[in-house]
């Protein structure tokens, strides 16, 4: 799915607005909300985009490309929205509703939830909810209580589940003060004793879907891996550009001794786009790979699953390397934090230091 470049342009225009406002501005929202950027994997039947994992992974890599907080917040919402796969479908036909639906929450389980008679109820806090300012619905996972006593699985863990909130039933604190995908307002929300009904519960589980469709059985580990690897890759990609042109800019005023750092930068820069874009390739084949296999027999076979992991992560670990590399070449305007490319690698930092890749 190709991004026109009249949008490309509006989206990347609005980034040091959104990035000052700390959230998208509604121009950038309203882009998403008619492109369905937030229910890039929610079936056609709920107005989503019904997208392949290959098809939205590449979409949310040019998103990234454009700016890395739109690609992030779009990336991450999405990915909560999916869980749409797993609710009860009645709550699922009235929240998708509303034509601005976009879910967001976190995956620690930084809440108690304590089975009632008719349900659960709720307290707990959870940092970093990306899209926090103008998400509608909030996802959380909790231990689970019963009698006030923590239940535990056969393995003697916590047992875990997840649930959803509305926006009017949580407390947000605006507290997202990273150095960069500051645009993401990934903030706090909290609950205190709030009581809902257990079909607010979910689980994330290839076996306990309640919708048909592919998507749905991806394991949750490499669904987020191989979505964060592409955020992360499109980032770079726009850094490497923007290199480019800083390279282009010194040849023109470069004296004798700084002519071998130009033409350093020039074969790092170069073999930085090899290096990607080999890289890239294998990692597309890969995910394309477990696609059809699973399209063939419903599921992916777990040496695969491995693989896709592995490469999911060497995606990230060599686009940190040459984004290192190449950044002592790029000049004092990569040291403003008013410059594109200054913004860039600040995202880039910023969305390694995710769990999943710690």
């Amino acid at each position: 799915m190709e991004i026109p470049g009249n949008l490309i342009e509006k989206l990347r225009g609005q980034a040091p607005l959104s990035e000052k406002m700390k959230r998208l501005t509604n121009e950038q929202l309203e882009v998403i909300y008619d492109q369905k950027w937030f229910k890039l994997f929610v079936p056609h039947e709920f107005d989503g985009l019904n997208l392949s994992l290959p098809d939205g992974l590449m979409l949310e890599e040019s998103l990234a490309k454009i700016d890395g907080s739109l690609g992030w917040t779009v990336t991450l919402c999405s990915g909560a929205t999916m869980f749409i796969g797993y609710l009860d479908q009645d709550i699922s036909k009235e929240l998708f509703h509303d034509r601005t639906v976009c879910f967001g929450g976190s995956g620690r389980a930084s809440g108690k939830a304590e089975i009632i008679q008719d349900g659960y109820l709720i307290s707990g806090k959870w940092q970093y909810a990306t899209g926090a300012s103008h998400n509608t619905v909030f996802t959380a996972n909790c231990e689970l209580l019963e009698d006030n006593k923590t239940l535990l699985n056969e393995a003697g863990t916590p047992v875990i589940k997840s649930f959803i909130f509305l926006t009017q039933e949580v407390e947000l604190a605006q507290d997202w003060e990273a150095m960069g995908l500051k645009a993401t307002s990934s903030d706090t929300f909290s609950v205190k004793e709030l009581k809902v009904k257990k079909d607010r519960a979910f689980e994330i589980n290839s076996q306990c879907t309640t919708l048909d469709n592919l998507i749905y059985r991806v394991p949750f580990k490499q669904f987020a891996e191989t979505t964060l690897a592409v955020n992360t890759l499109g980032m770079t990609l726009r850094f490497l550009e923007l290199c480019d042109e800083s390279l282009t800019k010194k040849q023109t005023t470069v004296n004798n001794q700084s002519q071998t750092s130009t033409e350093t930068h020039k074969v790092l820069l170069l073999n930085a786009k090899r290096e990607l874009f080999e890289l890239k390739k294998n990692f597309y084949a890969e995910v394309n790979k477990s696609w059809l296999q699973l399209e063939a027999t419903n599921s992916i076979q777990e040496d695969l699953l491995e693989i896709i992991s592995i490469t999911s992560r060497n995606l990230v670990k060599n686009s940190l390397k040459w984004v290192s590399q190449l950044y002592p070449y790029c000049g004092m305007s990569a040291a403003r934090p008013s410059e594109e490319i200054n913004r860039v690698w600040r995202n880039i930092f910023t969305a390694t230091q995710h769990s999943i890749f710690l």
